[in-house]
């Protein structure tokens, strides 16, 4: 196959005249199609007999033809965007031969545009604000690559990635993929309601997939968006809390956690006299935990509070001294935003 002649993107007809024998006994050629299309491939003008077949790009055989003496043979097949070889291959003699290649591109309503492979995947650049992609799934075709979409985008900070998956007519699926294509985020909802992922993501390049399920057909719709995160100002441990003075009035930092990014927040106050303290949050997106502990990280009270709860922590009087608040996101890698109070 190294040796195959190439016949390049292949759309209208091509004629080529040949022959096959003991002293040749097989002819390759090597062809592309840019699009999925219908490939008919006719042996004609055969003196002998002679077998027609077809490979994927990794010499993987697809089908072939093989009829008696010197009968035609002809190959029509469905297939995805790609290389692909031929063979002409002798079965008993010396016989010339006329191969004609064509390809008709295959139609989809609505267009099937984004490619059908992580390789042929539609690279977005950096995601930012809202951008919305309207393509299609499925198999009517015969061609299992048509069941998958992919996208690839890039985030240049630590963002919150939205993802959603709409007008859909039939099942299809979500996913998110990080850059060596570990599945990190999945939404797959029965019939066709739509899909939805909302992860906080370190800076990089991720993938988008949008699957069919079972080979169902359906447009779609998909939105991507991407928020970069504010400046993270608290510490991630005691040793490097934020510090926020001594408490004579009531402070309130916005800020967030996220499990698989900054799991916790770390804020230092100090006491310059006996006081009951409250720690309330608020403004709270996803479940996290809080707590108070002293200058020497012993656990004074801790609690949880879920998405859209306003809960206070309130101690019993505590003695002049440093102390300290931790935020925590241990439930979920969806992370988190706050406001956390201390009066």
């Amino acid at each position: 196959m190294t040796t195959a002649k190439d016949l390049g993107a292949v759309s209208s007809v091509q004629n080529f005249t040949d022959w096959v024998g003991y002293l040749d006994e097989s002819d390759y050629y090597k062809l592309s199609l840019t699009q999925n299309s219908n490939l008919k491939l006719d042996l004609t003008g055969l003196s002998g007999d002679a077998v027609l077949y077809l490979y994927d790009s990794e010499g993987n055989e697809i089908t072939y033809s093989n009829n008696n003496d010197t009968a035609n043979e002809a190959i029509a097949k469905n297939l995805g965007a790609g290389i692909y070889y031929l063979k002409v291959a002798s079965f008993y003699g010396d016989t010339t031969y006329n191969l004609g290649v064509s390809a008709t591109a295959l139609t989809y309503s609505p267009a099937n545009k984004v490619g059908n492979t992580l390789s042929q995947n539609l690279n977005i650049g950096a995601l930012g604000t809202t951008q919305t992609f309207n393509d299609f799934v499925g198999n009517p075709h015969g061609i299992e690559q048509d069941e998958n979409d992919f996208y690839t985008f890039s985030i240049p900070s630590a963002s919150t990635i939205n993802l959603k998956l709409t007008g859909l007519t039939a099942n299809a699926d979500l996913y998110l993929y990080d850059s060596n294509d570990y599945q990190i985020g999945e939404s797959a909802a029965f019939s066709n309601v739509d899909e939805t992922i909302s992860k906080i993501l370190n800076p990089g390049t991720y993938r988008i997939k949008v699957s069919s399920n079972n080979g169902a057909n359906t447009g779609y719709n998909l939105q991507a968006t991407a928020s970069a995160l504010p400046n993270n100002g608290a510490g991630e441990s005691f040793d490097k809390a934020l510090p926020l003075g001594i408490l004579s009035s009531a402070i309130s930092y916005d800020d967030w956690v996220g499990y698989s990014i900054d799991s916790s927040d770390y804020y230092q106050f100090q006491l310059a006299q006996n006081r009951v303290v409250n720690v309330n949050l608020s403004n709270v997106t996803d479940s996290i935990e809080f707590g108070i502990y002293d200058n020497s990280g012993n656990w004074i009270g801790s609690d949880s509070v879920y998405a859209g709860e306003n809960k206070t922590l309130t101690t019993e009087q505590l003695p002049p001294g440093l102390y300290y608040v931790t935020i925590s996101d241990y439930y979920t890698d969806q992370g988190a935003f706050y406001r956390l109070s201390i009066s």
